[in-house]
């Protein structure tokens, strides 16, 4: 995924409390240019990755707010959605990213996963987006394996032994991750994340890709808090 603007990632060893003197600095200066896409965006950014989703999602809207040229390409804002539990406005603002780029399969996977919170997996997968054109691999196998098309251990496998680089394990392992969490596989789904999270290429990587490295982690922390604890 791309988009118009996207902030400089804070560094993912980089403590909270950096990340909140972070948020301080850029409210700062918000306050100085009350009309700054780039610093809503850069704040968006590091409340995401903080964990602070409605802040986030009300500095995304408040760059479309800004500049309304921007909202067809704002899939953070989907993203940002997503994690406030406004699934229909997340599918939505997926459905609207299409119009501007009809190969992105991620787009895709994540109007799926907005939908299958409201609508069950089943009813979403049925209404996927159909793709004519070649994604970047994996990402056409992904969309196969969401879609039902492939095995999930058969498309895991394939990327292992076609001795792909880290890039491609990478998002093999997040998206193996999202769906064994689709389909109520928690262990599993935790298994990939923490994978994800640990890949040195996704750790390292700018825009949009270490982007996908912060949703590893937050996704993989979201599901743990909701596993019932040992003994309960």
């Amino acid at each position: 995924m791309t988009a118009v603007i996207i902030a400089v990632l804070l560094g993912s060893d980089q403590s909270q409390a950096q990340r909140d003197a972070e948020i301080i600095r850029l409210s700062e200066e918000i306050k100085k240019a009350p009309k700054s896409v780039a610093l809503y965006s850069e704040r968006g950014d590091a409340y995401f990755q903080s964990g602070h989703f409605n802040k986030a999602e009300a500095d995304y809207r408040m760059m479309v707010e800004i500049e309304p040229k921007l909202d067809p390409t704002h899939w953070r804002l989907g993203l940002a959605y997503y994690y406030t539990g406004k699934f229909d406005l997340s599918a939505k603002q997926f459905e609207k990213y299409q119009t501007v780029d009809d190969v992105d399969r991620e787009n895709g996977l994540w109007r799926f996963l907005a939908m299958a919170q409201t609508v069950g997996k089943e009813k979403a997968r049925q209404e996927m987006i159909n793709y004519k054109n070649s994604d970047r691999p994996p990402f056409d196998d992904i969309y196969k394996m969401f879609q039902g098309k492939l095995d999930p251990d058969t498309f895991s496998q394939r990327v292992t032994s076609a001795a792909q680089g880290g890039k491609q394990r990478f998002y093999a392992d997040l998206y193996l991750g999202l769906y064994f969490d689709v389909e109520g596989q928690k262990d599993r789904a935790i298994q990939f994340l923490k994978a994800a999270e640990e890949s040195s290429w996704g750790r390292s990587a700018g825009g949009g890709p270490g982007w996908m490295w912060y949703i590893a982690r937050l996704h993989r922390r979201h599901i743990e808090s909701k596993k019932p604890k040992s003994g309960s």
